[in-house]
């Protein structure tokens, strides 16, 4: 039987193009009279591959670029291994990983969000049909020269330029949004937690003690001068265990040998095994009482949680990063040296080995206390 004169909504959000929407397949809901018609407006595609952790943390600006259009479809294209940290999202509609994206080609958008500085990101923006583009430019040689109009290029030039780095006092997401014309609002990052992820990271801490402590002290290899002193760790988990806390070591691969002989070393602590698996790691900070951790994925992770958090910073600036007015950032401000961003130096003590056991864990201890 023909269907061709059937009302059919295909600027709907839950419209899918090759099968029955959500609820036509639950009812048999025809579009007609469908009272879960939601239609778009514009469409808007944004750009941002980055590292895992600086993917998840852009999902904050998610609000404020969506109010600046009229019912917009979300397109986001990123990196594979980002996309489950935006499944779920309420306001993306669409992920698209970097191998697909050739498919943007033949689509046509009313914005597109350029927010990655990299030559890589940049040709992805450039590459669509678009009415209007906002954020990072590139110049004649294909590299970044700025930012379209009406952004602000502060970002832009911190990053071609150590000394204005330094002094910069701007969160990084407020330069984001800056560099793309939008005024960050101060929104948390949108986060969901699977809930058999849930139910294994609770039974596997159910016997440790309380507070519970989350502790994430290594970071990249990429990155030796982020990575907390492992002798330091060895002392934070002797003190935390000597006041009758739990602790849940977290961390890559790299660490998860030092993690499970601290586990047997001290009672109360656990070695939460979740090296490449994004949703058991958000599933295990979400037991703690609070996190110590670098400049790292946990630490953007807990935030969105609302998992208080000690952050420890060296080579990365503290400035930059925005975190809830009950979490605390230590650094060693003395050195003039700090936030280089140097993979590796020969300052001895270095900046990481200058937060010590005694500061960082009387730190996680006052944290504690105000949170109740």
């Amino acid at each position: 039987m023909s269907t061709h004169t059937r009302v059919l909504h295909t600027d709907c959000a839950l419209y899918r193009g090759s099968m029955p929407c959500a609820p036509h397949k639950a009812s048999g809901q025809l579009c007609a009279d469908c009272p879960e018609y939601s239609p778009f407006s514009e469409r808007i595609l944004i750009v941002k591959l980055a590292a895992m952790g600086d993917v998840f943390r852009t999902t904050a600006l998610l609000p404020d670029i969506v109010a600046r259009h009229e019912r917009p479809q979300v397109v986001w294209l990123t990196r594979g291994d980002s996309r489950e940290l935006l499944r779920g999202n309420p306001l993306i509609h669409r992920i698209v990983a970097t191998t697909d994206a050739m498919s943007l080609r033949a689509e046509r958008f009313d914005a597109v969000y350029a927010l990655d500085s990299d030559i890589e990101g940049m040709a992805y923006a450039r590459g669509v049909q678009t009415l209007t583009y906002h954020g990072f430019i590139p110049g004649a040689f294909a590299t970044c020269v700025g930012v379209a109009d009406g952004g602000d290029p502060t970002l832009f030039e911190i990053g071609i330029w150590d000394d204005l780095k330094r002094a910069n006092r701007r969160s990084y997401l407020d330069l984001l949004a800056s560099s793309a014309g939008v005024k960050y609002s101060g929104h948390r990052p949108w986060i969901a937690v699977d809930a058999g992820e849930a139910r294994q990271a609770a039974a596997a801490t159910a016997l440790l003690p309380r507070p519970l402590i989350g502790v994430n002290a290594d970071a990249s290899m990429r990155w030796e001068r982020k990575q907390w002193n492992a002798e330091y760790v060895v002392d934070f988990v002797h003190r935390a265990t000597g006041d009758g806390a739990g602790v849940v070591l977290f961390g890559g691969e790299e660490a998860y040998d030092q993690n499970r002989s601290l586990a047997k070393r001290f009672p109360g602590v656990l070695a939460f095994e979740s090296a490449g698996n994004v949703s058991r790691l958000i599933a295990g900070i979400a037991q703690c009482d609070v996190l110590l951790t670098g400049d790292t994925l946990a630490m953007h992770l807990a935030w969105g949680l609302e998992v208080p958090i000690v952050a420890l910073f060296g080579p990365t600036s503290l400035s930059e990063i925005h975190l809830g007015p009950r979490d605390r950032k230590l650094a060693a401000t003395e050195l003039q040296c700090l936030g280089c961003y140097l993979k590796t130096c020969a300052v001895d003590p270095h900046c990481m080995d200058r937060l010590t056991p005694e500061l960082v864990y009387g730190t996680v201890r006052e944290v504690l206390a105000a949170c109740g």
